[in-house]
């Protein structure tokens, strides 16, 4: 209950609130007189949906229904229905008037860039890494296990990501089971190392990967036989099994690093010296 109360609020903002407005703002125009009037002074109905129009509508539902079947959350479901709607919304702008095409898709791109998705600022137990940092944090104490996401901040698919992976490491951090995070945008040599893809076509972002004993065990989505990136939905109830987080966690929390005090390693350290007979 709480999750859905803070995805809420995630939507009550400018992106989503335009997002939504631009998905629908072709039937509100269409059936609201005097503006349909006044828009659509040829159609035979002007106020009101014909044939055409509809079978397109019930295309767009069929389209995202089948394409957001497993989507991660409902926020990135709603993203994706609009990114359809508005696809579907310039061909019904193009049937009435190619203008009005041209001006929908001005306002679009002007949505894009002035109001973009905001990056996930809740809580989180995440450390965020640079460069060859990586690599040297995994292999310095090898009896830390490690789950790393690899991400692009221009990436929608990692930003509606990332609160997921947020509440992942709030629920499973211990001492010894870390998070991590690299873009992989930015530091494109270290991420390609790890057989990563980070062209703007890339399947691979988000990347999750786990690292046992320094050594890289799973990644989800995985690559097959054939180089191909299977599908995975990025969901926290797939991940946590497909991971096997809940027995790693297990595991960890049976088996803390012990950490020798002070006093104790001085001692281990220090040459023992013979007393002086008086």
């Amino acid at each position: 209950m709480v999750d859905r109360l803070q995805e809420a609020k995630r939507l009550l903002n400018i992106h989503h609130i335009g997002n939504i407005f631009l998905a629908v703002v072709f039937f509100i125009l269409r059936q609201t007189p005097p503006i349909c009037l006044s828009l659509f002074p040829t159609a035979e109905n002007a106020c009101e949906l014909d044939w055409t129009e509809w079978q397109i509508i019930i295309f767009l539902a069929v389209m995202s229904a089948f394409k957001n079947k497993k989507q991660p959350n409902w926020i990135a479901y709603i993203s994706n229905t609009c990114m359809y709607s508005k696809v579907v919304t310039l061909v019904l702008f193009f049937r009435q008037d190619p203008t009005y095409t041209l001006i929908y898709g001005i306002v679009c791109v002007v949505h894009m860039v002035l109001c973009p998705e905001k990056s996930y600022q809740g809580p989180e137990n995440i450390t965020y890494f640079r460069g060859p940092h990586l690599e040297d944090e995994i292999k310095r104490d090898t009896r830390v296990t490690w789950v790393v996401a690899f991400y692009a901040a221009w990436s929608p698919d990692c930003i509606s990501f990332a609160p997921t992976f947020a509440s992942i490491s709030l629920k499973y951090s211990l001492p010894n089971l870390k998070f991590g995070k690299l873009d992989a945008s930015k530091y494109q040599i270290i991420a390609e190392s790890f057989r990563l893809d980070v062209s703007a076509t890339s399947k691979q972002l988000p990347t999750v990967i786990l690292f046992q004993g320094g050594r890289e065990k799973k990644r989800r989505p995985y690559i097959d036989f054939n180089g191909k990136v299977t599908r995975f939905v990025m969901a926290e109830a797939y991940l946590v099994k497909d991971l096997d987080l809940n027995n790693i966690y297990q595991e960890c929390k049976q088996n803390p690093i012990k950490i020798r005090s002070k006093a104790k390693s001085k001692e281990a350290t220090s040459t023992p010296t013979e007393k002086k007979e008086n």
